[in-house]
Order: C-alpha cells, then structure tokens, then sequence
C-alpha cells in the first residue's frame, strides 16, 4: 500500500461538509473512487499537525517551528492504492483545544476511522485522552472495529521505547503505535498497516449494506 499527496486545505474552524455520499464513496467491485475520513486526534502539543505533515509529505518530522495550534480543524487529502482497491484518504487534523467540542458532531460526521495521537509520559496528556479523547469524543465511535482505530504514543527513547497501558476505554485497540517524538517519520510504515487493514474493514462492511439491500429489493 503506498500513499502520495494528492492536495492539502486548512480551516479556522469546522468547515463544509459534502454529503455523505460524497465522502463514502462508490466503491464497486474494485473498491475504486472511494473516500475514506479519517480522523486525527488528541491532545494539544502531542504531535497530530506534525504527524499529518509526515504523512503527505510537506514536512520530514524534523521541523523546529513554534507550536502553533490548529484552529478548528485542517483538511489533507491522500490518495492511496492497493491490490483490491484505490481510495482517496481524507484525514482530518482535528484540533486538541476542548473549546471547540461544539463542532465534534459535525466533524464525527461519516468518518470511517480513527487516529488518536497523545504522549503518554506528559501527565496532563495521559489525563486528558482518558477524560476528554476516550470518554467524550470517541463515544460515538465505540462499536468501531478494532482495524479502523490506530492509537499512536509518541515517546522518547527511539527504538527503546516501549508502549505504555492504554486506557481502559481504548484497550480493545492495542497494541499501541510507537513513535519517537524526534523521529516522527517511522509513522509512515504503522499508517500504511493501518489503513490497509482499516480499508478492508470498510470494504466489507459496504458489501454487506449492498448486499442486504439487494436482498431487500427482491
């Protein structure tokens, strides 16, 4: 499975939303012309706009800019290929500040699945994934299966690192990712796993809905 930027857009706050038909996609026996939303998640400052970065390849991980907090939510399109299927990515880079909670309904909107990003070892970090990310924002998400949900832990001590427990809310989706906080690149490979397994999920479960709607219509 291989990725490649395809464009980038960025929002102050949350933006336009096509229909659904429009960001699910018509997959076809191929599974080609499909959208899939993803959405990125977590915690201020854990490294989720830098990671996106990463993974379209605007940035090598490496930047040494002031933080600067998104507001709202940033849109960057990714198209991705495989043996069964072509899909255009949607990853949405949502922002860690609670003030815009308002706005996570529509955002949440027709997402088939989910990265959330947090550093384990930063106390406020570890408190608010559990209390904010795990309980508020994933309860729409809780009958997702365990493919469409990649917890990422971003920690210092390179290939020493070790994942930490995750919470029990997000248990059923380990094991975690690890991420050297100084070498963000190594995402690459677990994101590419993950959404080879994430699309497959979303694949079967449009076949079934089609199926059962075929059968329906009998």
């Amino acid at each position: 499975f291989w990725l490649k930027i395809q464009s980038a857009q960025a929002a102050e706050c949350a933006p336009k939303f096509a229909p659904a038909e429009s960001l699910t996609g018509a997959m076809g026996d191929a599974g080609k012309d499909m959208r899939t939303k993803v959405l990125l998640i977590g915690p201020c400052q854990a490294g989720k706009s830098t990671i996106a970065n990463v993974l379209v390849e605007q940035s090598d991980g490496s930047d040494n800019h002031p933080y600067r907090p998104t507001k709202g939510v940033r849109i960057l399109e990714l198209e991705g290929e495989g043996r069964r299927y072509q899909s255009t990515i949607e990853l949405w880079d949502i922002s860690g500040d609670p003030a815009y909670s308002r706005t996570w309904p529509a955002l949440q909107q027709d997402a088939q699945g989910v990265v959330i990003v947090y550093n384990p070892d930063d106390p406020q970090q570890a408190q608010d994934i559990e209390r904010i990310w795990a309980d508020r924002f994933m309860q729409p998400f809780e009958h997702m299966a365990p493919k469409q949900v990649l917890v990422v832990q971003t920690l210092m001590g390179g290939e020493h690192a070790r994942a930490k427990l995750l919470p029990q809310k997000l248990a059923q989706f380990a094991p975690a990712a690890i991420v050297n906080s100084d070498e963000l690149t190594t995402i690459r490979a677990d994101f590419d796993k993950y959404l080879d397994g994430m699309l497959q999920v979303v694949m079967e479960k449009q076949h079934k809905e089609e199926d059962a709607l075929l059968g329906d219509g009998k």
